[in-house]
């Protein structure tokens, strides 16, 4: 199963030759900063692939395009050692095909790297760590014994096993710590409908390997499903394979970040606020909706942070259990919590089934319910 496209632009990168009759070598999508083509194994032809680009552009017999959803072009580069760093510099957004060895060269250089407004298409050698690629971001290549090129996301053969079901779930793990972002709605679920799942905070992305290994080590026969932010996975992506494969019952859930299905909400959506910057402008697509979350809702009941991702209480009670009489009344809050594509499993997995009250109200008498009940009380 691929991961989650999202609704936000992306750019299609193109090769195409110019002398044959198989016009297009290869196509990938940019849908952020980082996009990374790797090789699992030595000598699948990484270095030959960039080589050869760079022969048949010099040649004039390689078409290099790439194109926008809004029909956008930018121009296409090839980066050595020695111009790395003056393409980093320069303002107009490029795709700059370069090397992870350049990239590495110094802690300048990738601080540059992280700050510049240029796609940045990394082939390397060695497992991606500096390139903060999101998992549909991330491409193998090989060659075939013809000698034709292949790329293909790396999760095409599902390496990392996703999943849109919580059906069967017996452990999940969330990257989050304890009562933060997916941890505390998770953990609040699973009591208010008295699932039995054994909820563990991994405090952290490194740190989850560690805790699937306890997992498969304490419970071997245990479903177990992760919670963690798909969209920035490069560093973790070796480990995290190697306890899928050392325990089939470990799957993921496909969505790329907690922000994201904040973001995704009709109940954020109410926000009178609009956020005018694009996921190209991130390092990667997890920043992208923690500044766009926190953009949205700050100095209001549900003002969510990164930097304290801890969700009010606005978010988890209901509306009618409220004296607030604010913007952000709805007669179902998980309802409208859960109602994007990245939540409609969770919703449908806890509160489907259950009987929701429906008050026949509006806002001006609201708060003369309420009080009316607390008095009874």
């Amino acid at each position: 199963m691929a991961t989650v496209e999202i609704n936000n632009d992306y750019c299609l990168l193109s090769f195409k030759s110019i002398n044959s009759v198989d016009t297009i070598l290869f196509s990938i999508k940019l849908i952020s900063h980082f996009t990374t083509v790797y090789g699992i194994d030595s000598g699948e032809g990484k270095s030959w692939l960039f080589d050869m680009l760079i022969r048949m552009r010099a040649a004039n017999e390689l078409q290099i395009t790439c194109i926008g959803t809004k029909g956008e072009s930018y121009d296409v580069v090839f980066a050595s050692l020695d111009t790395f760093k003056e393409l980093l510099e320069q303002e107009e957004r490029k795709v700059i095909i370069v090397d992870e060895v350049f990239i590495n060269k110094s802690s300048g250089l990738l601080k540059l790297v992280n700050s510049c407004n240029h796609f940045l298409v990394v082939i390397t050698r060695s497992f991606p760590i500096a390139a903060n690629s999101p998992l549909n971001g991330i491409y193998t290549v090989h060659v075939d014994s013809t000698g034709k090129f292949h790329i293909e996301l790396i999760n095409k053969q599902g390496l990392i096993p996703l999943t849109t079901s919580l059906k069967d779930a017996d452990i999940i793990v969330t990257e989050a710590s304890s009562r933060r972002s997916e941890n505390q709605l998770l953990q609040f679920l699973i009591k208010k409908f008295n699932k039995n799942i054994l909820l563990i905070a991994a405090d952290g992305k490194d740190k989850i390997q560690a805790k699937l290994l306890w997992c498969t080590k304490k419970y071997p026969e245990k479903r177990i499903v992760v919670f963690t932010d798909l969209y920035n996975i490069s560093a973790q992506l070796k480990l995290l394979v190697k306890r899928c494969k050392q325990n089939p019952n470990i799957v993921f859930y496909n969505y790329g970040c907690f922000e994201e299905l904040l973001c995704e909400s009709s109940f954020i959506a109410q926000v009178k606020k609009y956020f005018n910057k694009k996921s190209f402008d991130y390092i990667t697509l997890e920043r992208f909706f923690e500044e766009k979350v926190h953009f949205l809702t700050k100095g209001t009941f549900i003002e969510y942070s990164h930097h304290k991702p801890i969700m009010s209480e606005c978010y988890l009670q209901e509306c009618v259990l409220c004296a607030n009489l604010c913007e952000f009344y709805t007669e179902n809050k998980l309802q409208d919590l859960l109602d994007s594509y990245v939540g409609i499993p969770i919703y449908e997995y806890f509160c489907k089934k259950k009987e929701i009250f429906e008050l026949k109200t509006d806002k001006s008498n609201l708060k003369n319910i309420f009080f009316t009940e607390q008095n009874k009380n």
